[in-house]
């Protein structure tokens, strides 16, 4: 089975912090909010503010939308 796995390249890109990074990848593996909340101690009410403000980032608007682009821009990498 392939992995993703956040790249190195995004961890130094400024327009993506940390958190944002760990819920795209989160995302990309299939996690729902509820369970991205629960691994990442935010509240819900965050982590949908989060996917929010990653989707304007990268112009899109739904979560497979926001795998496709991370994917694109070389945002996470296939292992």
């Amino acid at each position: 089975m392939k992995k993703t796995q956040v790249s190195i390249r995004a961890l130094c890109a400024t327009a993506f912090n940390s958190v944002e990074l760990e819920i795209l990848h989160m995302i990309a593996y299939e996690y729902d909010r509820r369970e991205i909340a629960l691994e990442s101690n935010l509240s819900l009410k965050e982590i949908n503010r989060i996917i929010v403000q990653l989707c304007e980032k990268l112009d899109v608007s739904s979560e497979p939308g926001l795998v496709r682009a991370a994917f694109e821009l070389e945002l996470l990498n296939v292992r």
